[in-house]
């Protein structure tokens, strides 16, 4: 049993990189999103990690056209944009001038195929803008 501790104080010792946690912004940058172009945003969603603390549904260019599914991370300025590249699962537009929330309902626009991801902070450019 001593010689396993004395192991794993030598593996801390040895190794520090092993135990520096990777920041949020370098774990959602290490994502590759290309292999997730073209399909369903439920499949993006599923790998992301899972400690976002919001996510809704938002306007993509407008309050009237198009859809976009924001998810937020706490304690954290990040937000990922997830775009959808076609409409087959809701109305794109938004005829009666209803809240994103209840034009474009979450649980539709999951099921659409991605068409772009924009992970961006307060910062006016992106950090990662994927088409």
């Amino acid at each position: 049993m001593r010689h396993v501790k004395i192991l794993i104080v030598w593996a801390i010792i040895v190794f520090p990189s092993n135990l520096q946690a990777q920041t949020l912004c370098d774990t959602l940058t290490s994502i590759d999103y290309h292999k997730y172009l073209d399909k369903p945003i439920d499949s993006l969603l599923s790998d992301l990690p899972q400690s976002y603390d919001k996510m809704f549904t938002g306007s993509a260019c407008s309050m009237f056209v198009g859809a976009v599914i924001v998810v937020c991370y706490p304690d954290s300025d990040l937000m990922l944009k997830i775009y959808p590249s076609a409409s087959n699962y809701f109305e794109r537009v938004n005829y009666n001038y209803r809240l994103p929330s209840e034009a474009w309902p979450l649980h539709n626009v999951r099921k659409e195929n991605l068409g772009r991801v924009i992970l961006s902070d307060l910062d006016p450019y992106p950090i990662l803008d994927v088409e």
